[in-house]
């Protein structure tokens, strides 16, 4: 929601934004979490880059990061 909101300040061309977690786990525990980001639309590279740094700051991020070890990575 974060990303949405201010790329729709910045009058963005982001169509869509999807989160999805991909859980790793050692010995039935879970070791780290990744973040996977699909950015859909004609953004250019400095939006993206600026849209990624934006998500790895948020609540959520946060949040994640505060117990787990959360990779943020976006989905070609």
């Amino acid at each position: 929601m974060t990303v949405r909101r201010y790329a729709e300040r910045r009058k963005w061309p982001l169509e869509r934004v999807e989160a999805r977690l991909v859980a790793h786990s050692a010995d039935h525990t879970w070791s780290a979490v990744d973040v996977v980001l699909t950015l859909d639309g004609p953004l250019d590279a400095e939006q993206r880059e600026r849209l990624l740094a934006l998500a790895e700051k948020c609540t959520i991020s946060k949040a994640l990061k505060s117990g787990l070890p959360v990779l943020l990575k976006e989905q070609p």
